[in-house]
């Protein structure tokens, strides 16, 4: 192992605006990563907008999909903390566990039958074919403390805030585009 062929600097040079980092992660989201590697790879971006710094991480979906990938890239992050780790769900009976390890690889055959069998989607949101061409976009970051403000207000969850904010954002894309 060699640290030096997973964690590159990033060939981007000079200040590197949102726009210019999304315009390179379209650039190189098709590229698949070396065959003679692990399948994954961080790049450092050393001179992000305001003097910040950035890293994208490309990680193969073997490894795991790219939601539950999150809380471990964050954890990466954070600075290191005495506290311990949760336990694991203890509260979850043995047999349902045991239930689930059973039935889950059982499910696996229906779900493969109902992808194959499913007509071509021609959603609003997918447009009437695909392009090929990958594009990446993001926003800048939400203070917490608002999002945790309007949570208290309405007697919702974080995530139930945010959802909403997506959704809206997803009617009003739909809304413009007939």
């Amino acid at each position: 192992f060699d640290v030096t062929r997973h964690l590159v600097t990033s060939p981007l040079a000079g200040r590197v605006t949102a726009a210019d980092l999304q315009a390179y992660i379209a650039t190189v989201a098709h590229q698949p990563l070396a065959d003679d590697r692990p399948r994954w790879r961080i790049e450092y971006i050393e001179d992000y907008e305001d003097g910040q710094s950035a890293f994208l991480v490309r990680m193969h979906h073997a490894l795991a999909d790219g939601i539950s990938m999150v809380p471990v890239i964050l954890s990466l992050m954070d600075e290191l903390s005495a506290a311990p780790a949760p336990p694991a769900n203890p509260t979850r009976p043995l047999a349902s566990r045991l239930t689930s390890a059973v039935l889950a690889p059982l499910a696996a055959p229906a779900a493969l039958l109902r992808r194959v069998l499913c007509r071509p989607d021609r959603h609003a949101l997918h447009g009437p074919c695909v392009s090929g061409h990958k594009r990446v976009a993001w926003t800048r970051p939400i203070a917490l403390d608002v999002v945790k403000a309007v949570k208290n207000r309405f007697g919702a969850t974080v995530n139930d805030v945010l959802m909403a904010v997506v959704s809206g954002a997803i009617a009003r894309h739909l809304e413009s585009a007939g």
